[in-house]
């Protein structure tokens, strides 16, 4: 399979539980799978010793805004790199994808003070 994980926060310097969540998942991934070809999408940052990768990932930075980069540019990637699934890890994801997509979704304290889903 052609894998992309949308990780596009993980080289900046000062990462938040879910970058270093993201860091977490594709390092353990690079020491589990061989098989499988892998595409990272990052913003460009500081911190590109983050990740320790055999030669079946790939890193493909693109500078954008996080909106951007997400709802654009993404899309216009997983069409690029032949993609057969895309993994979001910050909560969010494009609207519009051709491609099956995992969505890692770290909490929902949000809803709790949002009154459209107040009790």
């Amino acid at each position: 399979m052609r894998i992309g994980i949308e990780a596009q926060r993980i080289f900046r310097a000062n990462k938040h539980g879910m970058d270093n969540a993201a860091v977490f998942v594709i390092n353990a991934l690079a020491l589990m799978d061989k098989r499988n070809l892998y595409f990272i999408f990052v913003n460009d940052g500081p911190d590109k010793d983050c990740l320790e990768l055999p030669d079946n990932f790939n890193v493909v930075c693109k500078k954008a805004s996080y909106a951007s980069f997400e709802q654009f540019h993404l899309p216009k990637l997983v069409a690029k790199y032949k993609l057969d699934l895309l993994h979001c890890t910050g909560n969010t994801a494009p609207i519009r994808c051709t491609v099956p997509v995992v969505l890692t979704l770290h909490d929902l304290i949000f809803f709790e003070k949002n009154p459209l889903f107040a009790q």
